[in-house]
């Protein structure tokens, strides 16, 4: 089996930053009738707290669908606990979808395992599994992938940030 490189970021990601609204910390574009049936991609990142206000909480979810600009929108694919956060915490994932049909009906199944942010030398939060199966996709249009992240307050102090962000297909 061999792998093939669709999205890596070279850069820390655009801070999402002093809003309650969920934003995309980083996003991968799946072009219409690129995915075939039977396609692995594994998917991974991690996010930095650049700066946290007091106990404000933040959440991270992966989302998948056809939404370019609003995330909160897609599916939601994989959802941390809201938790209050400090600055320098770390959060990760890594997912593996799986496309299962195509079409305008067409069927993508996600697993994987997902932390909130934390403490990266303490590493308490463990991963948390997940598992889902999205139906009636349809794969003839672009389709979106997004880590993303809210906030319970709208403060300037509150910015999160992708650090790494990957993309691979297994061909």
């Amino acid at each position: 089996m061999a792998f093939r490189l669709l999205t890596a970021a070279t850069a820390q990601g655009t801070e999402v930053e002093a809003t309650a609204t969920e934003g995309s910390l980083a996003k991968h574009t799946f072009l219409a009738d690129s995915l075939q049936p039977g396609k692995v991609y594994i998917i991974t990142g991690s996010a930095l707290v650049v700066d946290q206000n007091g106990t404000d909480e933040q959440v991270l979810r992966l989302r998948f669908g056809a939404h370019a600009t609003l995330p909160a929108s897609n599916t939601a694919i994989a959802t941390t606990a809201s938790i209050a956060v400090a600055d320098g915490d770390v959060a990760t994932f890594v997912c593996y979808m799986t496309v299962r049909s195509v079409g305008s009906a067409g069927v993508i199944a996600f697993h994987g395992s997902i932390c909130q942010p934390d403490a990266e030398a303490v590493a308490t939060t463990p991963m948390f599994g997940f598992h889902q199966v999205v139906t009636a996709m349809d794969t003839t249009a672009a389709l979106y992938f997004d880590y993303s992240s809210d906030c319970d307050a709208a403060h300037a102090d509150n910015e999160i940030a992708a650090d790494s962000f990957v993309v691979i297909e297994a061909v």
